[in-house]
C-alpha cells in the first residue's frame, strides 16, 4: 500500500476550508442566529449561514471522494491502543455528524418554508422553524471537534511527534522527497 508521512495537499486545503466553515457558521449560528428575534433580521445572517452550510456540504463530499483516490498517511499512534481506537472512531464520526448537521439543516429549510424566504419570497413571521435537532446536532459534533483538537494538541505538545505537520502543506523539499520514496517502494514491490 502507498503511504505518505503527510495528507495530499487537496486533503489539507479541505481541512482547512472546512475548520474555516465550521468556525464560521459556529459564530454565525451562536452569536447571531440563536439570540437574533424571529423577525425578518434574521434573513442576512441566516442566508450567510444557508450558503456556507451548503458549502460545506459540497466539500465533504469532495473530500470523501479525495480520500478514497489519494494516497493514505502513515498510521499514527498516541501508544495506547484504546486511545488510538478512540482517535479512528473521532475521525469517523467527525464525518458522520458533519454529514448530519448539514442534512438537518437543508431539512429545516426546505420544511420551514426558510429556503423561499432567504431567496427573496415572502413568508410570515413567525414562521414553523424549530432547529432543535440541528442545533443539538450541532452540540455533539462541536465535543468532537474539541476531541479532535484537544488531541491533536496533545500529539503536539506532550507527545512531540510533530503530528499536525501532517496535516499541513509539505515544503517542496519534503514532497520531493516523500515522491521519491514513494518510486522507491513502487519499484521494489
Amino acid at each position: 500500500m502507498n503511504t505518505q508521512v503527510r495528507h495530499h495537499w487537496l486533503i489539507v486545503t479541505l481541512h482547512w476550508l472546512v475548520a474555516a466553515i465550521i468556525l464560521a457558521e459556529t459564530v454565525i449560528g451562536v452569536a447571531f442566529l440563536h439570540e437574533m428575534p424571529g423577525d425578518a433580521s434574521k434573513v442576512p445572517p441566516l442566508s450567510i449561514h444557508m450558503v456556507l452550510g451548503l458549502l460545506l456540504f459540497v466539500l465533504m463530499i469532495i473530500r470523501v471522494f479525495a480520500r478514497a483516490v489519494t494516497p493514505r498517511v502513515e498510521e499514527s499512534t498516541a501508544g495506547n491502543s484504546f486511545l488510538d481506537w478512540i482517535a479512528g472512531a473521532t475521525h469517523f464520526l467527525l464525518y458522520v455528524f458533519t454529514f448530519l448537521v448539514a442534512a438537518t439543516g437543508i431539512t429545516l429549510a426546505l420544511n420551514s418554508h426558510v429556503l423561499q424566504l432567504v431567496t427573496g419570497g415572502s413568508v410570515a413571521f413567525p414562521m414553523l422553524f424549530n432547529p432543535f435537532l440541528h442545533a443539538a446536532l450541532f452540540v455533539l459534533f462541536g465535543m468532537l471537534v474539541g476531541a479532535h483538537t484537544i488531541a491533536a494538541l496533545y500529539h503536539q505538545f506532550v507527545l512531540r511527534d510533530n503530528l499536525m505537520s501532517r496535516m499541513w502543506f509539505a515544503p517542496a523539499r519534503d514532497a520531493r522527497l516523500s515522491q521519491s520514496l514513494n518510486s522507491t517502494v513502487r519499484r521494489s514491490t
